[in-house]
């Protein structure tokens, strides 16, 4: 019988880094970073047993031991006979959704707009939708928006709306809390001194900061990290922030995202399939994080989100995400709106320090 090899389990992914690589465990959503000699030792030696592995590295035993170890005691993976019958994971990615997520400015829109726009959305097999109100919010505007998605295949809105005063959240606590398909809710723009001790519903959080329009989107962040076998294999083939997404904005102008300047048609005159059906509308759902500069060198980029509305370089559709402060060469993370390589391009998007505060990936 042949002698043991190791196996990481399918679901444990090692990704490699310029400085140091990961090890995503996709199944328990968990993220361990390791050296680059234990993913080399995983990949490049993958065929060899442990005797040959101590013999090959007998000045390193120690650390080979070490490994091991580490790899045993977070259940990574396990020692086999039989490697040959653990295949990978097929990380093809398919569909059926030709929209996966929408992202609604609902301020400045009249309620009667939103039959159009969900009507559509339903078409598309939308799953996801996304509310932003930057500015005080009728609640009965949303209940409205709320109700239209019932019995539908949207399953989850999650809402942004402005803090105006206790009654509101009040009766908007209790239409999300009733409503099956209302995600979670953040109130924003609060004031220092708000108690919401008399609330009792676990999807609502709330910000003292102020959302006041979509240059606040694009952050990237740990807290932002999803990692799981969906958005893992969408980022292998696909743009983790932008593939299979639509927006309207404030003004009723549709495109893929609203931070992106680049409109096919408004809402008033245009259907969402038909501006879905221009030619250059999809032109950013393919850019993928092995393609972007340093996205491509870091250890984080397959559970990461992306932003190609603002990037480090504007004039280049593969710069890396302006409002990333993490350096795949230094593994440090840095304030993005400090960084002196940054300031052009932040004066380019007219952003303030501010627009670090983010809007969460739907």
């Amino acid at each position: 019988m042949p002698k043991k090899v190791f196996k990481l389990y399918a679901s444990c992914v090692p990704v490699l880094g310029a400085k140091r690589a990961t090890i995503c465990d996709l199944q328990r959503g968990k993220v361990y970073v390791i050296p680059q000699s234990l993913y080399h030792l995983l990949m490049d030696y993958s065929d060899k047993n442990y005797e040959e592995l101590a013999e090959m590295f007998a000045n390193d035993k120690s650390i080979l031991d070490k490994y091991f170890n580490f790899l045993l005691s977070n259940e990574l993976g396990f020692w086999t006979h039989e490697a040959q019958n653990f295949p990978p994971i097929d990380f093809t990615f398919q569909e059926p959704e030709i929209i996966q997520t929408a992202i609604l400015e609902i301020d400045d829109l009249d309620t009667d707009i939103f039959q159009k726009i969900i009507a559509s959305l339903i078409r598309l097999k939308c799953k996801f939708v996304e509310l932003r109100a930057y500015h005080s919010c009728p609640t009965s505007k949303i209940e409205f928006i709320l109700n239209l998605t019932k019995d539908s295949p949207i399953r989850n809105l999650i809402i942004y709306t402005q803090f105006t005063n206790i009654e509101e959240v009040s009766a908007l606590s209790k239409i999300i809390g009733q409503h099956p398909r209302a995600g979670s809710t953040v109130i924003h723009s609060c004031p220092s001194d708000l108690k919401t001790d008399f609330l009792r519903n676990d999807k609502m959080s709330f910000s003292q900061e102020a959302i006041s329009s979509s240059t606040h989107c694009g952050n990237i962040s740990p807290d932002y990290f999803i990692n799981d076998i969906r958005v893992f294999s969408e980022s292998l083939h696909h743009n983790s922030c932008l593939n299979r997404k639509i927006s309207v904005d404030n003004k009723g102008n549709i495109k893929n995202c609203p931070s992106l300047p680049d409109s096919y048609g408004n809402i008033q005159e245009t259907s969402l399939e038909d501006a879905l059906a221009q030619k250059d509308f999809k032109k950013l759902w393919n850019i993928k994080k092995d393609e972007i500069e340093k996205c491509k060198d870091c250890e984080f980029r397959h559970i990461c989100s992306d932003c190609r509305a603002y990037v480090e370089d504007p004039k280049n559709l593969y710069s890396k995400p302006l409002k990333c402060g993490y350096d795949p060469y230094t593994n440090q993370w840095q304030d993005w709106t400090q960084n002196p390589l940054k300031q052009k391009a932040i004066e380019y998007y007219n952003l303030s320090p501010s627009s670090q505060t983010a809007t969460n990936k739907t």
